[in-house]
């Protein structure tokens, strides 16, 4: 696999295969289908613990994806730590928004709501 680096949001980055951090990714998959899911999953290793937030970004195969949900992590021993992360690429973000009527009171119940 490619090198993996998470951009965070203020900017510093984080290498998912250094040394520094003594971590390894154990397993990526990328899951792209014509209008359906584009996610990357990654299972990362590492003797430290490691911090990721919402809003992390990757980028693989020349694409952007984001860290919409929080890792789940376990203490596989006393000197490891195993995350596993889901990607969403940018078309995740089309879920949090929110189309208002008119009159600005949510979404229109009548069918003839015109998106301006």
């Amino acid at each position: 696999m490619e090198r993996v680096i998470v951009t965070r949001p203020d900017g510093s980055l984080l290498n998912l295969a250094g040394k520094a951090n003594l971590a390894r990714i154990v397993r990526g998959e990328q899951r792209k289908k014509l209008l359906g899911e584009n996610t990357v999953e990654l299972v990362v290793r590492s003797a430290r613990p490691l911090e990721f937030e919402i809003g992390d970004k990757i980028t693989v195969f020349s694409e952007d994806y984001y860290l919409n949900l929080l890792p789940t992590s376990k203490k596989i021993s006393s000197r490891e730590y195993e995350y596993e992360l889901t990607f969403e690429s940018v078309q995740y973000e089309l879920a949090k928004v929110v189309f208002l009527d008119e009159d600005g009171s949510g979404l229109s119940t009548s069918t003839n709501f015109v998106l301006r």
